[in-house]
């Protein structure tokens, strides 16, 4: 194999573009479909609301939801209810990983998402926009907003 600087920079950038290649289809969104969007109803003064919905990958990769988003929220973060040591706890997922082909479902006592900071106030039947990030790509969806039960 050649040492020459030239050839091993060309060696380099090659490997890069593929490995770019290989994992960009992970990171994609576009192929992540949200339905049952809603997000509980909580009291006029709350400062966090909780998301559900059910996350399809309809593509052949898996893709990896590393962030949520929405105008009507200061911060929006995914997190999972566990039973740790007799205690249920709730943590905060630096990431959400949707395998190809499969569902994700974010429902009441296991994975939500945590909408903190509301800027209105959300009533049953308002509706609002969250975006789902892969890493550059985006999937927006609109969520409803449902009595508590």
């Amino acid at each position: 194999m050649s040492t020459d600087p030239k050839t091993v920079n060309l060696i380099r950038y090659a490997s890069v573009c593929l490995l770019a290649l290989a994992w960009g289809p992970a990171m994609a969104c576009e192929n992540l479909a949200v339905r049952d969007a809603w997000i509980a109803q909580a009291p006029p003064q709350a400062m966090a609301l909780a998301g559900y919905a059910t996350l399809e990958n309809r593509g052949d990769r898996a893709l990896r939801i590393d962030a949520v988003s929405g105008a009507d929220f200061g911060e929006a973060m995914i997190h999972a209810t566990r039973e740790e040591n007799g205690m249920m706890q709730m943590r905060m997922l630096d990431h959400l990983d949707v395998p190809a082909h499969a569902t994700v479902t974010l429902a009441p006592g296991g994975m939500h998402l945590m909408l903190m900071q509301p800027s209105r106030r959300l009533k049953a039947g308002d509706t609002t926009i969250l975006e789902f990030h892969c890493g550059k790509q985006t999937t927006a969806a609109t969520f409803t907003v449902r009595p508590a039960r």
